[in-house]
């Protein structure tokens, strides 16, 4: 029998006869559960081993593709940023030294109007809305146009305000009441304008395609003295022309649209005290004497003429209707439309006041040439115990075919009175 240590020497299971026994490997963690290198078992750990070159350069190639794009992105925001600071400060740097004579007289460009509609009256104005054609060439009011030095240093500069121009693409304003006034300095009429947004530009073309159409709405309150307008038709006959000042106190001026925010509206200007001057000429109307020359205004019996006459009586009272025709003084490129529009017929009395005999209204019209042609509606009024005398006289003339004078008002604006013949 055999003597058996301490450390037990196993047998092979296959080993016979009396050849010497082969130990085995003592187990440990690290033992492999197959014993034996197989071919698998080299194959992988030869694959782990193995260093591949064309992967190592695939991965480098991405990794500078990848760096290259990040940094090209990054100089190009960096480029834009610079770019917007630089276009911001030559703007508002510009726009700081941009007076209201140069912002009216070189960058406003107005055509029209070409049409005008009455929308509604109300006491003491009227809601008129005002079709024309306008541009704010900006580029002549910052001094950025290309005006014969294209290639130039100044105009590389003048270049990225160019650009700024384009990028804020349009301005809106906000004014506060126009005043018109009469070369007199007699206050004519106050205009109220609600925010509007105008289109700007660079190195506009010389002829006006270039100007927008606009729709502008406007409320026209006219001086309540009779007299100032009078005079300022009076002295506009005489001369030939008509001639108004305008005067605005404050314009606050942005870049964008009315109701949205962004940079662009950061860049705000306001001004003060805008005033300008506009004359035109008056043309000649068919029918009436040449205006200028000092030639006094033609009186209403030849500016409107009434073409019939009716009178009939039922149950609401004694109606009268009438067809009248008006000289159109508006350029033929004007067209407008009038809503109805209530009148007070007075005659006058001997204790001075004006007698009141017939609410009359006319029929919406348009402007036709060379005359408008009027429709007028009404009713006689009740008559006050003082117009007997008054009343007489005008039928007594009236039958007579002599002129009758008479007071037209309208209750829209009770202080203003024509007086006219019929």
């Amino acid at each position: 029998m055999a003597l058996v240590t301490s450390d037990s020497i196993h047998y092979s299971a296959g080993t016979k006869g009396k050849g010497r026994a082969t130990p085995l490997e003592q187990s440990t963690e690290r033992t492999p559960l197959l014993q034996g290198d197989g071919p698998s078992t080299r194959s992988i750990r030869d694959s782990g081993d193995a260093f591949d070159p064309e992967s190592a350069t695939a991965r480098r190639r991405l990794y500078s593709t990848l760096s290259f794009v990040f940094f090209t992105t990054l100089f190009f925001c960096l480029l834009a940023f610079v770019i917007i600071v630089l276009v911001a400060y030559s703007l508002a740097a510009r726009l700081s030294d941009v007076s209201p004579k140069d912002l009216l007289q070189k960058g406003l460009v107005f055509e029209g109007p070409s049409r005008v509609d009455v929308l509604n009256a109300t006491d003491g104005g009227l809601w008129v809305n005002v079709d024309a054609r306008v541009g704010i060439d900006a580029g002549s009011i910052l001094g950025v146009n290309s005006e014969g030095n294209e290639g130039s240093l100044m105009d590389a500069w003048n270049s990225i305000g160019r650009l700024g121009v384009r990028l804020v693409g349009a301005v809106s304003a906000d004014l506060s009441e126009v005043y018109l006034y009469s070369p007199r300095q007699a206050l004519l009429t106050t205009v109220s304008v609600q925010p509007l947004t105008l289109p700007v530009t660079t190195n506009p073309p010389p002829d006006t395609s270039w100007l927008t159409p606009v729709s502008i709405p406007l409320f026209v309150r006219p001086t309540d003295n009779a007299s100032d307008i009078a005079e300022f038709v009076n002295d506009t006959w005489r001369a030939g022309a008509v001639s108004v000042r305008g005067l605005v106190a404050t314009a606050t001026v942005w870049g964008g649209n009315t109701h949205r925010k962004g940079w662009r509206s950061r860049l705000r200007l306001t001004l003060e005290n805008l005033e300008t001057q506009v004359k035109a000429q008056l043309p000649s109307l068919p029918g009436l004497p040449t205006p200028g020359d000092g030639a006094p205004f033609p009186p209403f019996s030849e500016l409107v003429s009434v073409l019939d006459f009716d009178i009939t009586s039922s149950s609401k009272g004694v109606m009268l209707r009438a067809h009248a025709t008006a000289v159109n003084p508006a350029p033929p490129s004007l067209q407008m439309s009038v809503p109805s529009l209530p009148f007070t017929i007075s005659i006058p009395s001997d204790e001075g006041t004006p007698i009141p005999i017939a609410s009359v209204h006319t029929e919406p019209f348009s402007l036709t040439h060379p005359n408008i042609s009027i429709t007028i509606s009404g009713r006689v009024l009740p008559l006050a115990p003082n117009a007997t005398e008054p009343l007489s006289g005008f039928v007594t003339r009236y039958l007579s075919l002599q002129p009758n004078p008479v007071y037209i008002a309208s209750p829209l604006f009770p202080a203003l009175r024509v007086d006219a013949e019929f």
